[in-house]
């Protein structure tokens, strides 16, 4: 379903192939297998290919989607997208309010962010669905594995959360498979660590594009699914070991 601006108007346009990313999302659904659901990332616009129109195209086929920050989910909401919405980095405290009323699940990599959304849940009568970042490596957000029980156990305790999911990010899924691996059993321990203490948490992700590809998602049950989507592979190395296993599967570009 191409979207585009007539050329009379502007020099240029983009035309995005609803074919080639309805192609890509099948190829990535039947990786997972029926166990894990795939979450298409549509942040930062989409990567260029257009938040709205991509989302449009996938929302049917999927459970949930992926954005950058709140402001992106609310566009999304606006646009009458009903998909689950998870914001992957920032949440913009001005626009809390409005994400809680839109039903946007939200992440969390400090307690005190955690207090200050329970307390706004509170007020608003409302329950807020958050996921909790723990840092297995990628040294950017989140909880140090050392620390992520306790904090999954404070945000626990507050009224107005819930605490629907654990994610953590790969640091170079694409490149390095030791680091990938020590990075997967870090998270795996946590996730156990989290079951041994009773709590139950629905959702388990850590796996991107490359990491579908590899088989590199343990005991997850969600996975991001970001340049795959658009027909990209992560790396001519992934391409080139994947296609000597399978030699019939392609991805089409969007």
């Amino acid at each position: 379903m191409p979207s585009r601006t007539p050329a009379g108007e502007y020099g240029s346009w983009i035309e995005v192939s609803q074919s080639a990313i309805l192609h890509n999302l099948n190829v990535f659904q039947r990786l997972a297998g029926p166990r894990m659901a795939i979450m298409p990332i549509v942040k930062s616009n989409a990567y260029g290919h257009g938040i709205v129109e991509v989302s449009r195209m996938v929302s049917s086929k999927v459970r949930w989607l992926g954005i950058v920050n709140l402001a992106e989910a609310l566009r999304l909401r606006q646009a009458g997208l009903k998909n689950k919405l998870f914001v992957l980095s920032y949440a913009q405290p001005e626009l809390w309010e409005q994400g809680i009323r839109q039903n946007v699940v939200l992440p969390i990599y400090d307690v005190a962010t955690a207090r200050q959304l329970a307390k706004l849940a509170q007020r608003l009568r409302r329950l807020v669905l958050v996921h909790i970042k723990v840092d297995t490596g990628t040294s950017r957000v989140g909880f140090l594995a050392a620390q992520a029980i306790r904090a999954i156990q404070d945000v626990s305790r507050l009224p107005g959360l819930i605490v629907e999911g654990v994610f953590s990010h790969f640091a170079a899924a694409e490149e390095n498979a030791l680091y990938t691996r020590r990075q997967l059993k870090i998270f795996q321990t946590v996730i156990a660590q989290v079951k041994k203490v009773g709590i139950e948490i629905p959702f388990r992700h850590i796996a991107c594009t490359a990491a579908i590809l590899q088989r590199q998602a343990g005991e997850c049950n969600l996975a991001r699914l970001g340049l795959g989507l658009y027909g990209l592979w992560p790396a001519d190395s992934i391409e080139k070991k994947y296609h000597r296993i399978h030699p019939k599967i392609s991805l089409r570009p969007a």
